[in-house]
C-alpha cells in the first residue's frame, strides 16, 4: 500500500472522501486500510509486500457483456490440487451430460475470500463455465450471472502460483496511478488453456477487474 495518507489516496483514486475510500477498501479486502498496513509487516500476509514480484502491467480496458455461468463450489485453500481436480471433473461431467460445452464456452474461476482474513482451508472458489442455453442446476451446481460493463483485463502467462503476484501488482501498484477505480462487483479469472495440454510456463490466464474511470 502507498505511504500516502487516506485523504491523498482518496483524491488520487477518485473517491469523494477518505471515509468513502476506507469503506470501499474494507468491502473488497475485508479489513480497513489501517489494518491492511499493519498486515504488510506480517510475513504470513496474503499480499506480503516483500514476497511479491513486481510485474509491469498494461491491461486492455474493454466493455464485457454479462455472462451466465454454471458453477460448482470448492471450500479449501486456493489451488488445493485434489479439491480442484474433483470439482472441475464433476463440472465437466455435468456439462457433457447437459450438452453445455461448445466453441464459445469459457472456463471461469471466482474467488470470494482473502486468506489473510479467512482460514485458508475455508476459502470459497467457484469453478465455472459459461453457458448460452437454459440449464436446470441440481445437487452441487448453481447458476450465476456475471455483471457486464467496463473491465480492465490483465493477462498472466505461466503458473497459477503467480496469480497472487498479479493481484498484488493490480491492486497495490496499478490502481493508484491508473486513472481508474474499482467498480464494485466481482473480479474473475478466465483460463485460456488447460494445464493437462500445455506446459506450466505456457498457461494463459486472463484476470477481469470491474473498473470505472476516475472523473476529475
Amino acid at each position: 500500500m502507498s505511504e500516502d495518507n487516506l485523504e491523498v489516496l482518496a483524491s488520487k483514486t477518485g473517491y469523494a472522501s477518505k471515509h468513502a475510500l476506507s469503506k470501499a477498501f474494507k468491502k473488497h479486502f475485508g479489513v480497513s486500510p489501517a489494518h491492511f498496513r499493519l498486515q504488510e509487516k506480517d510475513p504470513y500476509n496474503f499480499f506480503g509486500k516483500n514476497e511479491r514480484e513486481i510485474i509491469p502491467l498494461n491491461p486492455e480496458v474493454s466493455i464485457i457483456p454479462p455472462k451466465k455461468i454454471v458453477y460448482i463450489r470448492i471450500i479449501d485453500w486456493y489451488g488445493s490440487p485434489e479439491s480442484y481436480r474433483i470439482a472441475w471433473k464433476k463440472l465437466g461431467q455435468f456439462a457433457r451430460q447437459n450438452e453445455l460445452v461448445n466453441k464459445n464456452t469459457e472456463f471461469i474461476g471466482l474467488s470470494f475470500d482473502n486468506p489473510t482474513i479467512t482460514q485458508p482451508e475455508n476459502c470459497r472458489f467457484y469453478a465455472s463455465i459459461t453457458v448460452d442455453k437454459e440449464v436446470k442446476p441440481n445437487g452441487p451446481f448453481g447458476i450465476l450471472m456475471l455483471r457486464g460493463g467496463l473491465y480492465a483485463i490483465f493477462t498472466l502467462k505461466g503458473s497459477y502460483s503467480k496469480l497472487l503476484d498479479m493481484y498484488f501488482n493490480i491492486f497495490i501498484n496499478w490502481f493508484p496511478e491508473s486513472g481508474y477505480k474499482l467498480n464494485g462487483g466481482g473480479c474473475y479469472e478466465k483460463y485460456l488453456n488447460h494445464p493437462d495440454h500445455v506446459k506450466e510456463e505456457d498457461l494463459l490466464t486472463e484476470i477481469y477487474i470491474p473498473v470505472r474511470k476516475v472523473v476529475d
